[in-house]
């Protein structure tokens, strides 16, 4: 799973702008996510030091906090599909795209199954490619 997402994936822009990391500006997952005492958010990748000053409000902070809460209000913001610019329809909650994408998305990439094929398809399309595989087994 990717570790942040820009706010372009989000459907409601302005509940996402809530968690937006000050820093890279995208926002970060429900497992890479840093919230300070103050109650702001920036990416866990950033490595924000301990009594430091907060990015946003600029106040020293002497601690991190981890919510629940907050985890699942991440996973709950309503998503794009990754590969709505191809073509995918689908939208949902964050919490749900990975799912989508290992087992529904027609626009995932999949690798061949063919040994020695380094070959990746859209889910769509795969089928297609093994069948013409310049590495399949032929009986």
């Amino acid at each position: 799973m990717e570790k942040t997402k820009p706010i372009e994936h989000f459907i409601n822009k302005e509940i996402a702008l809530d968690f937006k990391c000050p820093i890279c500006l995208d926002v970060p997952s429900w497992e890479n996510y840093l919230e300070t005492e103050c109650g702001h958010f920036c990416c866990k990748d950033h490595n924000l030091k301990l009594h430091t000053k907060c990015p946003i409000c600029k106040q020293v902070f002497s601690n991190f906090v981890k919510s629940k809460k907050t985890e699942r209000d991440i996973k709950a913001l309503e998503i794009y599909c990754d590969y709505k610019e191809v073509g995918c329809n689908w939208n949902g909650i964050w919490g749900d795209l990975k799912d989508h994408l290992e087992s529904n998305c027609e626009y995932f990439p999949i690798q061949c199954k063919w040994k020695n094929c380094k070959e990746r398809k859209p889910r769509n399309k795969i089928k297609e490619h093994e069948e013409t595989c310049e590495w399949r087994i032929i009986k």
